[in-house]
């Protein structure tokens, strides 16, 4: 199985979006089920979003500071996609893994801190799908 750096080295050799949706068929048909966060990645580069949130909403709630939760990348890719900014989703290529020890540093830690608190206030367990609600990047109608 590759890593995601080689995963997104190969993906870039492809010369169009059609020749990238072949190759994110083709690696995710390989990638172990267990897999999370390259699956993810594979998902959202074939424009399988449903499928993407599905994996996210399935994954554990906890085990968040590990690399291959799919979360640190479905977060970013959801926010920016659901965002009514306008903003296109080439900074989230570009952006550095968040880390246990660098989580805090994060622009979206203070509303995701918010997001949770007021979760945990009403019950015991928090769903990422719930989170993103409560930082208002996901309405109602979506979900």
């Amino acid at each position: 199985m590759p890593s995601m750096l080689r995963l997104r080295r190969w993906l870039g050799t492809a010369g169009s979006k059609g020749a990238i949706k072949e190759c994110a068929a083709e690696a995710l048909a390989a990638c172990l089920k267990e897999a999370l966060r390259q699956r993810a990645f594979l998902h959202v580069l074939g424009g399988e979003f449903e499928t993407a949130a599905e994996l996210l909403a399935s994954a554990p709630g906890l085990g968040w500071s590990g690399e291959d939760h799919p979360g640190h990348l479905l977060f970013a890719v959801f926010a920016k996609l659901l965002n009514d900014q306008g903003e296109d989703l080439s900074s989230v290529a570009n952006q550095t893994l968040v880390r246990v020890d660098t989580y805090r540093d994060d622009p979206l830690y203070p509303r995701i801190v918010r997001a949770v608190a007021a979760i945990l206030g009403r019950g015991k367990v928090v769903a990422p799908v719930d989170v993103l609600v409560g930082m208002s990047i996901l309405g109602p109608a979506l979900l």
